[in-house]
């Protein structure tokens, strides 16, 4: 919390399932603070460049008031490396698993509101996917096992 850019960084890729590049070119006019909601435009969706619209949590909106800059929620000056290389020092700094990137933060988000929702669909609109099959990929290589009777498959080896 000490580096309230990156935190809220963290917290946007979290609970609104953005990208970081996305995170680093939303504008304060995106938010709708009175509704929470925040829109991410077709121009900074880069993948799919498709315009999506999200419901942001009151402790987010508390967050992004405190933090936020003129134009840009984030600022001007803050772009994807800059929180790519801050992640890399505070990671460092605690010990974290190498593996562990500053857009583990979207993925984790994802399964977590799975894992709430059971709603597949809702995941999809979340991370932006144009198709279900690339959510049902995405949560999968993520260990997510969408079928629950999947888990049944596989007989039980007995000794």
């Amino acid at each position: 919390k000490n580096d309230k850019k990156l935190y809220l960084c963290i917290l946007l890729q979290y609970y609104c399932c953005m990208r970081p590049v996305e995170v680093t070119r939303l504008k304060i006019e995106d938010i709708d603070f009175e509704n929470g909601i925040v829109k991410i435009r077709k121009d900074v969706n880069l993948k799919s460049k498709r315009s999506r619209t999200l419901p942001v949590p009151k402790s987010v909106l508390k967050v992004i008031i405190q933090t936020k800059g003129k134009e840009f929620v984030l600022g001007r000056k803050y772009h994807e490396e800059y929180f790519k290389k801050r992640w890399r020092i505070l990671k460092k700094n605690i010990e974290l698993k190498r593996d562990q990137t500053l857009y583990s933060f979207k993925p984790t988000g994802a399964v977590r509101l799975y894992e709430t929702t059971k709603d597949i669909i809702i995941v999809k609109e979340y991370c932006g996917h144009q198709d279900i099959n690339t959510t049902m990929r995405y949560l999968r290589n993520y260990g997510v096992i969408i079928n629950m009777q999947q888990k049944n498959l596989v007989p039980a080896i007995h000794d």
